[in-house]
């Protein structure tokens, strides 16, 4: 299993079409600490040509919104996506 595969079987898991998470909550699911970059840089949670991990919520249909205060990323909002 891979670190970030807890992450996508509790979205794959989420009936609601979003659901919003601090980084620590989601560490919580993960078992495991988020890297600072997590906390620094939204292409981590938006670019998958770059970050593997992307693909465990993008890859099921999940888009990360990231809210930030004072410069770092304080949590995140994963909304499914729908087809139109």
């Amino acid at each position: 299993m891979g670190k970030y595969d807890r992450l996508k079987m509790f979205l794959s898991l989420h009936r609601d079409k979003e659901i919003t998470l601090t980084l620590e909550q989601i560490e919580i699911i993960l078992g495991s600490e988020l890297p600072d970059s997590a906390r620094l840089y939204s292409a981590w949670w938006s670019d998958p040509s770059s970050h593997p991990q992307v693909g465990s919520w993008s890859d099921i249909g999940w888009k990360a919104e990231l809210h930030s205060e004072k410069g770092k990323i304080d949590w995140v909002t994963f909304r499914k996506l729908t087809k139109d």
